[in-house]
């Protein structure tokens, strides 16, 4: 996982595939217990693997992405900064009129709002 930003999607899956075949036995141990039932002993290693194999494709979505990705997530953080002031404000509201108001700000703020739609949410 070091490594992951040196990796194409199909690498990856290769790699990762290799690795299941070459460790195959070591996942597929059984550890059997007294009720007469078993688990397997590597259980968190084997979801974890599923799990990489399963999310892969998403994995390496900015590989595919045509425009300018940022490095840090200062943008979005100083948004939610900002909305938490602003709901902050309010501090004896309700939690259905919170979210609504939070509703109202992300519309607000985003492109597709348009004039009108606060009176649907109120």
């Amino acid at each position: 996982m070091d490594n992951l930003k040196n990796y194409t999607h199909q690498r990856f899956l290769q790699d990762i595939t290799n690795w299941e075949v070459k460790y195959e036995e070591f996942l597929k141990e059984k550890t059997y217990h007294p009720e007469g039932n078993y688990s397997f002993t590597h259980s968190r290693l084997r979801g974890a693997v599923r799990s990489m194999k399963r999310m892969s494709k998403y994995l390496f979505t900015y590989q595919e992405l045509d425009f300018f990705l940022p490095v840090t997530t200062n943008t979005l953080e100083g948004f939610f900064a900002h909305l938490k002031v602003r709901v902050g404000a309010h501090r004896g509201i309700s939690t259905e009129r919170k979210q609504k108001m939070i509703e109202l700000i992300l519309l607000n703020s985003s492109n597709s709002f348009k004039k009108g739609m606060w009176k649907k949410l109120f």
